[in-house]
């Protein structure tokens, strides 16, 4: 597995890297679109969760799609389409504008995590789809490693170029790469094992194999998408992901407002400082994925960093400085983000073929859906009351709800 793991994960990886960064990426520009187009909490809170609108309105249908044509059509013609949305933000000067770029900038992305998992579970077999995952997801937390001190150098180091603010010029470098890197997919990426000219007949059939005795084996076999939604299961994970995913989209959308309040000054300060929670992250993310298919134990791996993390955003209330305030953030980042790396590992336990397809993009739909919810509602809270305190205690609720319900109605597997 380690010449896949090493012909894919790579790839993919830097591909999602760009897709989260163009999807949070205006958490930088907040400030910045707020002086220059007066747009308040609000206004910034609906235009960073319409995104998500369209991102839920078609996943399933674009998971679907894939079955039917395969990944690397699939993903090639997520990205250009993306990538060109994310760069014409660069010429949002209305709200109107920003909210319908970033409802198709959602349309365009929808299937694509989703997708990549499906895929991934085409690849990998049950015991190292956790580290696969983890790896994949561990994206998410690299981009805002490397995308809050990125998007802080363009917006302070090309102001002014050709008569541009820099936070213009930041939308236009991080979305023309994702057209670039998806004009590469069909040349990297391979639908199914049998189909990889990189590998041996040897090393075919041995992954084939493998994966094959896997589906014998499941006990959840449902073969058609509609008829596996009428497993609650389906419902359960959906209702764990959004609380999860409410985690993530609060710190993707509000960590550097959080640390600005606390006393972090100037853009790139806050760059800098938002990094060191996605750099603890990314740690988190490696470590649980590997000790999680290591023990072969999913549910607690994820339950219990999301009772972790709901102290830690509890504790930021009351913090004392800027630092104990990015520390608790830390804690709270690699906690949130280190459930990623085990919790896409549960559903294909359930559900094998096009039903794994649908409910996999389902899932993400209704957990994405928090990507609304969360932007808006705290957007809201924070107009209505000057502070994000009432976001972040709703936001913490959500995680505790969410992982208690993961121990309590979702069952061990049987190798736990």
């Amino acid at each position: 597995m380690s010449k896949v793991a090493w012909r894919l994960m790579p790839f993919l990886f830097v591909c999602y890297i760009f897709a989260y960064l163009d999807r949070v990426n205006i958490a930088f520009a907040k400030a910045h679109m707020q002086g220059a187009l007066g747009f308040d909490p609000y206004i910034y809170g609906l235009g960073a969760g319409i995104f998500f609108l369209g991102y839920v309105l078609f996943e399933v249908p674009s998971n679907l799609l894939m079955v039917r044509i395969g990944a690397s059509k699939t993903i090639l013609r997520i990205m250009v389409l993306w990538g060109i949305a994310a760069s014409l933000m660069m010429f949002v000067n209305h709200p109107w504008h920003f909210y319908v770029l970033r409802f198709f900038l959602g349309v365009f992305e929808a299937g694509f995590a989703p997708g990549v998992i499906l895929y991934l579970v085409t690849w990998a077999p049950a015991a190292k789809r956790g580290k696969f995952l983890g790896l994949f997801l561990t994206a998410t937390a690299t981009a805002g490693l490397i995308g809050a001190p990125l998007s802080g150098a363009i917006i302070t180091w090309m102001d002014g170029v050709a008569g541009y603010p820099g936070w213009r010029w930041m939308f236009f470098v991080q979305g023309m790469p994702s057209v670039l890197i998806g004009l590469m997919v069909p040349f990297v990426l391979t639908d199914r094992p049998r189909d990889a000219a990189w590998l041996s007949d040897e090393e075919k059939a041995a992954i084939e194999g493998a994966l094959s005795l896997e589906r014998q084996d499941s006990p959840h076999r449902e073969g058609h998408f509609f008829a596996a939604l009428r497993n609650r299961r389906v419902y359960i994970l959906s209702f764990c992901y959004f609380t999860l995913a409410s985690g993530t989209f609060l710190l993707a959308f509000w960590l550097p407002a959080a640390l600005t309040a606390a006393g972090a000054k100037g853009t790139w300060e806050v760059s800098l400082f938002t990094a060191i929670p996605y750099g603890a992250a990314v740690v988190a993310m490696v470590l649980l994925g590997w000790n999680s298919d290591r023990t072969r134990e999913r549910r607690w791996h994820c339950a219990l960093p999301g009772l972790i993390a709901s102290a830690a955003l509890l504790a930021t209330i009351w913090s004392p400085s800027l630092l104990v305030t990015v520390l608790l953030f830390s804690i709270a980042t690699a906690c949130i983000f280190g459930m990623l790396a085990v919790f896409w590992a549960i559903p294909p336990r359930f559900f094998t073929g096009i039903a794994a397809a649908g409910c996999i993009a389902f899932i993400n739909s209704i957990g994405n859906f928090a990507g609304f919810v969360n932007p808006y509602v705290v957007g809201w809270l924070q107009q209505s009351t000057g502070s994000l305190i009432p976001g972040i205690l709703l936001t913490l609720v959500l995680l505790v709800s969410g992982s208690i319900t993961l121990l309590i109605a979702v069952p061990k597997a049987t190798n736990e």
